[in-house]
């Protein structure tokens, strides 16, 4: 709050970013763009409007545009996604507001990653080698615990297909937002992808 931020370094970081430490300490990278737009040079003290828009726009926005880009690439779980993050320097916060953000989209989804990590490698491998890989990736235990626990109830199909029923849903005659509304429905009903494409067959 009341303490005073100056800006006592700014230094290359490669890739056009430059890492800019407050008080002596690193605090952010930031784009040659950003530095001018800003206009901060070594040595000064920055303004209590500063700040804000530094973490609050420049780098919640491109905290959030590289989630999207990370994981259009490859699925993450949240850990991953936040790690990743902290690694390209991006402050504490930033990191969480971005996962947080990705998440309430199911853009990231812990137990979706272990269902899809699980009926992918089941054939292969135990129990015990799949859960040690998934809390390596940072998955909180008793989310994978639930993930093996709809593996095993294989007629979740026919349950969906019940719903559907019960709903009125009818797969032709849906039009795009009532589908997406069905879908959430069953994803929050826990259902996974998986099952879900298998009936509406995607």
């Amino acid at each position: 709050g009341g303490e005073h931020m100056r800006i006592t370094g700014i230094e290359e970081a490669g890739r056009g970013r430059f890492r800019v430490y407050l008080n002596d300490e690193p605090a952010f990278l930031l784009g040659t763009q950003d530095i001018k737009e800003l206009n901060l040079r070594e040595g000064m003290e920055l303004s209590p409007e500063t700040l804000p828009v530094i973490y609050g726009e420049v780098l919640k926005k491109r905290a959030r545009q590289r989630c999207l880009d990370i994981l259009l690439m490859r699925d993450k779980t949240e850990a991953e996604l936040a790690d990743r993050l902290r690694r390209e320097e991006f402050p504490e916060e930033t990191a969480a507001d971005a996962v947080a953000w990705v998440k309430s989209f199911g853009y990231v989804d812990d137990l979706r990653y272990c269902e899809n990590y699980i009926a992918a490698r089941k054939e292969s491998k135990s129990r015990a080698a799949l859960r040690a890989e998934l809390l390596r990736r940072g998955v909180p235990a008793d989310i994978i615990d639930r993930a093996f626990e709809e593996e095993g109830s294989p007629d979740s199909e026919a349950q969906i297909r019940r719903l559907m029923e019960k709903k009125h849903f009818c797969r032709e005659t849906a039009g795009e937002k009532e589908t997406r509304r069905f879908i959430t429905f069953l994803l929050r009903r826990g259902y996974s992808w998986n099952d879900i494409k298998k009936v509406l067959s995607y």
